[in-house]
């Protein structure tokens, strides 16, 4: 069941499942070495998300998580061109030297609030050098258990930025809300790597496990 599960979410990562036309026109580029220089890759690519808290943190990117981080603004226009002269469909770039941040910020007495989690920049892992990207797309944005920490926070101490509970469920500053239960939930591009690694790792335990058994009979 593991390794049928495990070929399955395979499949879908080799077809690069959940990213548009452009970004994948980007990264076939970026693999055959033809895309301008200063290309870093999509946000999915570089960050690290603990299992825990992939469903929080891909809700609280959304669509962001296939932004293509390069180093300036020039290498994004010659990617934009790229895909422009070669009809690949579109993308959206995240240039180092033009991403800022300068918002929102939860306090100090919000994240030590019960409930919180913490800050979403603070729980996932990434390169320094692309902190300013991810400042820019997590810093204002807070982790917390459940629905009722949401409601809480929300309400009390983080109204300017995005509330996001391990479910899924959102609260944005504007004060709409979204949650729910998922009909049919498909792993995003985080989830399911970090679902691949799992699954090789407990493959890997179990096989080890019946190699054991096999040798007490």
């Amino acid at each position: 069941a593991m390794r049928s599960r495990l070929h399955s979410l395979e499949e879908l990562e080799a077809r690069q499942d959940g990213l548009s036309k452009g970004v994948k026109g980007v990264l076939a580029a970026m693999s055959e070495g033809s895309a301008p220089a200063g290309m870093c890759g999509i946000v999915a690519d570089l960050v690290k998300v603990p299992e825990s808290l992939g469903l929080a943190i891909e809700t609280a990117l959304g669509n962001k998580v296939q932004n293509v981080v390069t180093l300036d603004t020039q290498a994004a226009r010659g990617a934009i061109d790229l895909l422009k002269q070669e009809r690949l469909g579109r993308a959206t770039f995240l240039p180092m030297d033009r991403v800022r941040d300068g918002r929102y910020r939860p306090s100090s007495d919000t994240l030590s609030e019960s409930g919180v989690v913490g800050r979403a920049a603070d729980l996932v892992e990434f390169d320094d050098r692309h902190r300013p990207v991810f400042e820019y797309l997590l810093g204002s944005t807070v982790v917390v258990r459940d629905l009722d920490s949401a409601m809480k926070i929300a309400n009390n101490g983080a109204r300017d930025g995005l509330v996001v509970t391990l479910e899924g469920e959102i609260f944005y500053p504007s004060g709409a809300i979204t949650g729910g239960a998922f009909r049919k939930r498909i792993p995003g591009i985080i989830s399911r790597r970090n679902e691949i690694q799992r699954l090789e790792e407990d493959i890997g335990d179990a096989q080890a496990d019946l190699c054991d058994a096999a040798l007490r009979r």
